[in-house]
């Protein structure tokens, strides 16, 4: 079946997760356009390399990007047209490198779904006219 999320759909489940008013995106065509500022812990436990980072782990990750993001058979893929981290502008090899951590990140297995079977079920997703297009393969 096909699932159409709307922006509010999509604020809402970000609701429910650690980046809930710490981020807000707005869906504008085929992209969706986000500004955000959160802690490094929302990305998950960082405490293994905090001898490393030390105080960092405190830092807050502040700014704005531009995006297409898709999902195909399960994997997803970002791919950023403008990316600005704490006043850093990303282009080039930078913005290549932002791609695959972001889209290596979304694709790390979750606690509520090891196996991957969840994301699996998932055709496909994309952004079509300001909406989050999911197609569902069937059980």
């Amino acid at each position: 079946g096909q699932v159409n999320l709307s922006q509010g759909d999509v604020l809402g489940i970000l609701g429910g997760t650690p980046f809930s008013g710490k981020l807000f995106l707005e869906l504008q065509d085929d992209a969706v356009v986000g500004t955000f500022s959160f802690p490094m812990t929302a990305l998950g436990d960082w405490n293994a390399a905090k001898p490393i980072i030390g105080d960092s782990l405190n830092r807050y990750i502040t700014g704005n990007s531009r995006a297409k993001v898709s999902v195909v058979n399960g994997v997803a893929s970002v791919a950023f047209d403008s990316l600005v981290l704490n006043g850093q502008h990303f282009d080039g090899d930078a913005l290549k490198e932002a791609n695959e951590w972001v889209s290596g990140f979304l694709n790390s297995p979750s606690d509520d779904d090891k196996d991957g079977k969840k994301r699996a079920r998932v055709e496909s997703a994309k952004i079509d006219h300001g909406q989050v297009v999911i197609a569902i393969k069937p059980q």
